[in-house]
């Protein structure tokens, strides 16, 4: 296979084009990269830093054992100080020194993570050297300067390289990663935003047959003839249920009418007991007494009424005979019996309802038939969320610019498939 890009100042090859997988992309680039012809320039760029820094290691020997000259008329303040910028000098430079490790491999990658890490050493030892460098060079100039000069020749040997990789774009390697990376990332995130919009959509797809299978059920139900004999039921319910409220009405309104009377003879009553659940709660009260002791006692009232033993104004007194007398005539019993009749039917109509299965049936389909609908609206928004995630998920844009920076860089023209 020709090599993917001649040395550097043999010119460039025409563009090729390659068909490249989204997925597989990371691979193809690592392995295009692998292919760039360099190495020569790397490996020089790499030798004259090895040399720069055995010259360093000489220069910092000399300002080591470098003393004051004795000749120099220097106040003790000023010698200390000085000497303290020196150590301080030394300590930076042997440092910097230290952490200079040359890659052992010869590569674009290992040159540009290199040329990186030299560039940022290089700016932070300028920092903290500045203050120690001008204030060494007052006794101890030319060991000083002989390390200054090394440091000053490393820069240029980093600089001079920089524009080798800038005039091939190399420098855009790192860029290049980045890029499918990011690319790599949104396809990802994609990914699983369809896989999410596929469960969502299948999920939809079963509640909408669990919708319609339960309409078609409902109908079933509702075309059998126990479903007609439900609705008798239930109709026959409906005008007990209206027969029960208003006997209910009639009982309480009875009793509300001999209430200030009642309240009254509760007062002096024997048996008062029964007098207070009938003020308490009529209608319950009259249920519950199955002899209708109530009579009785009413006619105690009337008793007390007559005596004066029981004090209601006139008119008062004259309504609340006639219902005691009304009540003494039967109108209580027919009432009882009324009420009863009522209330064995209600037992009865309930008792034939629970033993007609499509009633249960019914209500059951009903549930279902709601829950099937909850789900799809719940469905139907969750759906219209991710649509709009997916569609905001658009690497087009990556794609073209990663596109653009392997053209220039690799002198290949990619295609997704």
């Amino acid at each position: 296979m020709f090599k993917f890009i001649k040395k550097i100042f043999q010119g460039e090859e025409p563009l090729k084009v390659e068909e490249v997988k989204i997925d597989e992309l990371f691979g193809w680039v690592d392995e295009k990269l692998s292919k760039i012809d360099f190495n020569e320039e790397v490996s020089a760029y790499f030798n004259k830093i090895k040399d720069q820094k055995w010259l360093l290691e000489e220069k910092l020997d000399l300002l080591v054992s470098a003393e004051i000259d004795k000749k120099e008329n220097v106040e003790e303040k000023v010698r200390s100080i000085v000497l303290g910028h020196k150590d301080a000098y030394l300590r930076d430079m042997k440092r910097f020194k230290e952490h200079l490790n040359i890659p052992l491999e010869i590569n674009m990658d290992e040159a540009i993570r290199f040329h990186n890490f030299l560039n940022k050493e290089l700016d932070e030892l300028a920092q903290r050297t500045a203050k120690s460098y001008q204030a060494s060079q007052h006794l101890f100039f030319k060991p000083v300067e002989g390390v200054f000069k090394v440091i000053g020749e490393i820069n240029l040997l980093m600089k001079d390289f920089e524009k080798k990789i800038d005039n091939k774009n190399f420098s855009k390697i790192n860029l290049i990663r980045e890029k499918v990376k990011e690319l790599d990332k949104v396809e990802i995130l994609k990914g699983k935003l369809q896989e999410d919009l596929r469960l969502k959509e299948d999920k939809l797809g079963r509640n909408v047959k669990g919708k319609e299978f339960q309409e078609k059920e409902i109908l079933r139900l509702k075309e059998s003839e126990d479903h007609a004999e439900l609705l008798g039921f239930q109709e026959a319910k409906k005008k007990n249920m209206d027969l029960k409220e208003d006997s209910i009405q009639e009982i309480h309104a009875f009793f509300s009418k001999l209430g200030r009377a009642m309240r009254k003879y509760e007062r002096v009553a024997l048996d008062n007991k029964l007098v207070g659940e009938y003020l308490e709660e009529a209608v319950t009260a009259f249920e519950n007494d199955e002899g209708l002791n109530i009579v009785g006692v009413l006619g105690g009232l009337r008793n007390s009424l007559v005596s004066g033993s029981v004090d209601l104004d006139d008119k008062q007194k004259e309504n609340a005979l006639d219902l005691i007398d009304k009540a003494q005539k039967g109108y209580l019993m027919d009432l009882k019996d009324n009420f009863i009749e009522i209330l064995t039917g209600e037992k009865e109509i309930k008792e034939k309802l629970g033993n007609i299965g499509v009633g249960k049936l019914l209500e059951e389909a009903k549930y279902k038939l709601n829950h099937f609908s909850e789900q799809i609206m719940n469905t139907e928004r969750e759906l219209a969320e991710l649509k709009v995630k997916v569609e905001g998920m658009d690497a087009g844009k990556i794609k073209e610019e990663l596109k653009e920076m392997i053209k220039e860089v690799l002198r290949v023209e990619i295609k997704f498939v």
